[in-house]
């Protein structure tokens, strides 16, 4: 019979949760991390994992005001010298100034190491009388099927490791699982019954959906997502994160998607009926990047005499998606990592772009944000706006 995912992958009791205590990593200090097994379809479940006072309990001590999800280049991507500063400084500035939450993947290359690196170089601990938490919470989700010795999480009793003791490695071999960051402090793992495959973006976009949808349905965090490099399935899951109503930070000088974004959002052209389009030469130019980008990865998923059409049917395709996301002009912002400095900046402009729509009470969480990030310049160009209304209680 031919193999089918529906019917062929069976769902059993979670046998992988606990601590993971992360062995020779050279970090002096490190509280375990916890992690759980999931499924792709347990979105609601997870979310009262990370909450319920008697699970992972993350918003004590404080609750978050905002998470931060980080997307990128996976396993060749390295942030160096001047970049690799910016932009630790800005996420950890963001992160500590409101509590955030930090998601990425979870794996030690790549983007996620850059955030990894970012997080140790920054992490307290808050302590009381009964707890030890980070300063700093880091959530990696993985696929499960992906990831390096994950025999060794696997608790044969059922009764979870306490700790799960894990040998971080930066090594990469192409097509084969790679390591947990030792720099998270708690990990998601996703099982789809997958194995060595990377597609853990559905459950991502549904559980950071489940973040922003106001309460009691949903968290009601505000989310950003920030784009460093990455491949086409960054350009999708920005669409993704847009289409939700969620702002972007593109990383403009990292790379492949984030350069290609920040190049078409930066070329556009209102027309008379005030709608973003590019010209005909800026759109060549668009899909000359895209082909280069990524023009050898599509070309193995063809016959030879059908390479060149289906190349150019994945530029067009992915062309398309990236002008309709760029019209999305007020949940875009393009940080530039040649030129500019605050990258914390840019994530709370992000953040404060404002809807027309947009009610008082957004407006006064947006309010408080701003005032957390001591930056009333922003609250003055964003928040309060001439055409901004504000009841006589709150302006007077």
């Amino acid at each position: 019979d031919e193999w089918n995912q529906k019917n062929c992958i069976k769902e059993f009791p979670i046998n992988a949760f606990g601590k993971i205590e992360f062995q020779s990593n050279g970090m002096g200090y490190s509280k375990p991390s916890k992690y759980m097994r999931v499924t792709e379809e347990c979105v609601d479940d997870t979310l009262q994992l990370l909450i319920d006072q008697d699970k992972w309990n993350m918003f004590e001590p404080y609750k978050p005001s905002l998470v931060i999800s980080v997307i990128g280049g996976a396993k060749n991507f390295k942030l160096a010298g001047r970049k690799k500063e910016v932009f630790s400084r800005g996420l950890v500035k963001a992160a500590k100034t409101t509590n955030a939450w930090i998601i990425t993947s979870g794996c030690n290359t790549g983007v996620m190491k850059a955030v990894g690196d970012a997080v140790r170089d920054a992490q307290t601990y808050n302590w009381d009388a009964k707890h030890v938490t980070h300063s700093i919470r880091c959530i990696g989700i993985p696929p499960w099927g992906y990831v390096m010795d994950r025999d060794r999480l696997v608790s044969h009793d059922g009764k979870g490791c306490f700790p799960a003791r894990y040998k971080s490695s930066t090594l990469i071999l192409h097509g084969q699982p790679v390591s947990l960051n030792p720099s998270h402090t708690h990990f998601l793992l996703v099982d789809n019954g997958l194995r060595n495959t990377y597609n853990v973006g559905k459950f991502r976009a549904m559980l950071e959906k489940k973040m922003l949808t106001p309460e009691p349905d949903g968290l009601g965090l505000p989310v950003v997502l920030l784009i460093l490099e990455g491949g086409y399935d960054a350009l999708v899951d920005a669409k993704q994160s847009l289409d939700l109503g969620i702002p972007v930070v593109v990383c403009e000088g990292t790379g492949r998607a984030a350069d290609i974004l920040a190049f078409a959002f930066n070329h556009q052209t209102r027309t008379k009926n005030d709608k973003q389009c590019l010209s005909k030469k800026a759109e060549r130019m668009l899909n000359a990047k895209i082909r280069e980008a990524f023009g050898d990865n599509w070309r193995g998923k063809a016959t030879k005499n059908e390479e060149d059409n289906y190349v150019e049917q994945q530029v067009k395709h992915f062309s398309d998606m990236v002008q309709a996301s760029c019209q999305n002009e007020n949940l875009i912002t393009i940080f530039d990592m040649n030129r500019d400095e605050a990258l914390d900046r840019a994530i709370l402009s992000a953040l404060l772009k404002v809807k027309g729509n947009s009610d008082e009470k957004q407006r006064l969480e947006q309010l408080t944000l701003a005032i957390k990030w001591n930056r009333s310049d922003i609250a003055e160009d964003k928040i309060f706006l001439s055409d901004r209304i504000w009841s006589q209680e709150l302006s007077g």
